[in-house]
């Protein structure tokens, strides 16, 4: 029997299942000339738990901005110093595909999950009590072209 914890093997240094990185390449950032993104606020939570945040994106261009997602965005937890992608959100979604849409030179606010497991053995089974970052990758439209948001500040308590 195999036993996972979070993303990670238990007992410690159990060999687990691989974990697969999302899509393999990583997209590019979000061109701050048409799109930005940014947290409605602090983003503050407990190691061990999951935050349901909200991301404000801007469209700055003359176009409508469709945002695809499966009713919210999933962040990953980064080291905001390497870009290091150490944790985030472990458990099932649903998938369905609803729209976000922003006017030219408007905003749409969107739901965003934040988990705290870790996907590094290094830090042990919950991305520890900190300053972090969060980014997310957006699908936009109309053409459904991945992009990641910038670095966001994120506190973990302990």
């Amino acid at each position: 029997m195999e036993l996972t914890v979070g993303t990670l093997p238990y007992p410690p240094g159990r060999q687990g299942a691989q974990r697969r990185s999302p899509g393999g390449r990583v997209p590019d950032l979000l061109d701050p000339r048409e799109v930005t993104a940014e947290l409605d606020g602090p983003a503050v939570v407990s190691s061990g738990q999951t935050l349901h945040h909200h991301l404000t994106v801007h469209n700055l261009t003359g176009s409508e901005l469709r945002i695809a997602t499966n009713g919210h965005v999933t962040a990953t937890v980064v080291d905001p110093q390497t870009g290091e992608v150490v944790g985030g959100f472990s458990g099932a979604q649903a998938m369905p595909l609803f729209f976000f849409r922003a006017a030219p030179g408007g905003s749409a606010r969107i739901p965003l999950l934040i988990g705290t497991a870790s996907y590094t053995s290094r830090l042990g089974y919950t991305v520890p009590a900190g300053e972090w970052g969060i980014q997310a990758t957006l699908e936009l439209g109309p053409d459904l072209r991945n992009r990641r948001t910038p670095i966001l500040p994120l506190t973990i308590t302990a």
